[in-house]
């Protein structure tokens, strides 16, 4: 099993591309575009590495990576914003 990472960015153009090109380096990518939709994605998930734009519509990035980090507390994942 791969690495996951999720990728957590306004702009559908970016999320693409890095979708892109994360996955050419061998890891199993998720996408979203809003802090509800990555808390979701994180709790299904487990990601290994979240990837987190600062300046998302619904809630402050550095808010959000708090909120992942406490679900994601017990495996120790990182969350860079």
């Amino acid at each position: 099993m791969n690495p996951a990472i999720l990728v957590v960015d306004v702009a559908s153009a970016n999320r693409e591309e890095l979708k892109a090109f994360l996955r050419g380096k061998k890891f199993d990518v998720e996408t979203v575009a809003d802090g509800e939709s990555a808390v979701k994605c994180c709790q299904r998930m487990q990601p290994d590495l979240i990837l987190l734009y600062d300046r998302l519509a619904d809630i402050c990035g550095l808010e959000l990576c708090r909120q992942l980090k406490r679900i994601r507390e017990p495996v120790g994942s990182d969350c860079s914003a």
